[in-house]
Parts: structure tokens; sequence; C-alpha cells
């Protein structure tokens, strides 16, 4: 389960709590939970922000999906992260750590 508030993007909007079940999981490739209304997301906040997930076999790597002009979060759990200097961002398995890229 994920529970996560995003704060919207104007103050006088209906909250608007959702649950919906998520795709299975497909190794080494991005899946989109959450994105701004009008997105392929399954699930719509109020606000341009978008999360994916990924499960990687060993040894792999994926570009993460940047949107232009955003600001990028990268955070892993039970693996390591290196992140490359721009245009590309790899996470690699390995043991717990986070990342914020600061550019």
């Amino acid at each position: 389960m994920l529970q996560i508030f995003v704060r919207p993007q104007d103050l006088d909007l209906e909250p608007n709590l959702q649950h919906e079940p998520l795709s299975d999981p497909i190794a080494n490739e991005w899946r989109h939970v959450f994105g701004p209304e009008g997105s392929d997301a399954p699930v719509s906040v109020h606000n341009d922000a978008h999360c994916y997930d990924v499960r990687l076999n060993e040894d792999a790597s994926v570009d993460l999906p940047l949107k232009p002009g955003g600001t990028r979060t990268s955070t892993c759990s039970k693996a390591t992260s290196q992140v490359a200097t721009r245009p590309s961002t790899k996470q690699r398995p390995g043991s717990s750590s986070a990342t914020t890229p600061s550019w």
C-alpha cells in the first residue's frame, strides 16, 4: 500500500481521496503510479507531480523518467542508487540509499 499526500496547486479545490489497484510491475520498466489530472497515470493529483516506481533485476539499470522543467528526486528502497551526470540518471540494485539530484 502507498499512502501519500500531495499539496494541491490551489487552495480552493475539493479534496479527492483515491483507492486504485496498481498494475503488476514489469521488471526493469517504470510504472506510472500517479500524475496530474489529464496524465496517463492511474491516479491523479491536483498538482504537476508524477510518481513512478521500478523493480530492477540485479545488474539492470534504467533512465529516470524526467519531465522537462520539474524537480527530480530519486529514492531507492533495498537498493543502491547511482545518479549519473545529466542528461542520464541511473539506479542500480544493492543496499538502501536515497539520492536527490540538485540541478
